[in-house]
């Protein structure tokens, strides 16, 4: 039992880390992971990212009715976000990283501090596991442009989100790409989480590499 047991199988609000609350039933809860069903969907939400979550006191809505869904993963051992994340591998999924534009694609591979999504247009993007604020697997069945996770596969060269800004020094990027926070221009160097950029005009931004939710590195 944990402090999320007595809201198991009830309405709730839940409030997210730069999202809207959403509205919807608590289906598990484990030590550092919810999941929520919200307008027929599984959310998978890290409980680091819940500013808070309340019983839903609204009267009738369409997360009331029972829907024939079964969640992505149930085991009976507690849930945890390094085994969702795990069995999502290969996996077409909708993540949150920052403001209200999730980002979609296969999920190729969890690393130790980052995950490399496979976008079907944009290609590879990094993804700093800090950061995730909620995750929906899409039905192994699902192939979007009739892709499978096996065309898609990236090449991994990096354990951490560090090395992997080392790795692409002198490289041009798209840090926190198509967010309010995106920045365009070559990594210069990466030294003691600081990554200096240099942007567009010329001028040298030091960014801190905490901060930094996404890289997207065009190929």
């Amino acid at each position: 039992m944990n402090e999320f047991t007595p809201y198991l199988s009830e309405k709730v609000v839940v409030e997210i880390s730069g999202n809207r609350p959403k509205h919807g039933k608590l289906i598990e809860a484990g030590t550092d992971l919810l999941v929520l069903l919200h307008q027929q969907r599984y959310y998978y939400i890290p409980i680091t990212h819940l500013h808070s979550l309340k019983a839903d006191l609204r009267a009738g809505s369409d997360d009331d009715k029972d829907i024939n869904l079964t969640p992505f993963i149930k085991q009976e051992e507690q849930i945890s976000l390094e085994k969702i994340l795990q069995n999502a591998k290969g996996l077409f999924v909708e993540i949150s990283v920052c403001g209200n534009k999730p980002i979609h694609g296969y999920l190729n591979e969890v690393m130790t501090d980052y995950l490399i999504l496979h976008s079907p247009i944009y290609n590879t993007i990094y993804i700093a596991l800090d950061h995730l604020k909620w995750l929906i697997p899409y039905p192994s069945s699902y192939a979007p442009f009739a892709l499978t996770a096996e065309s898609v596969m990236v090449n991994v060269r990096t354990n951490t989100f560090a090395e992997l800004f080392q790795a692409e020094k002198g490289n041009k990027v798209a840090i926190d790409w198509s967010s309010p926070s995106e920045r365009l221009g070559v990594i210069k160097c990466m030294s003691n989480n600081i990554v200096e950029l240099i942007e567009i005009d010329g001028s040298s931004a030091l960014l801190h590499l905490a901060h930094i939710h996404t890289l997207y590195v065009p190929r």
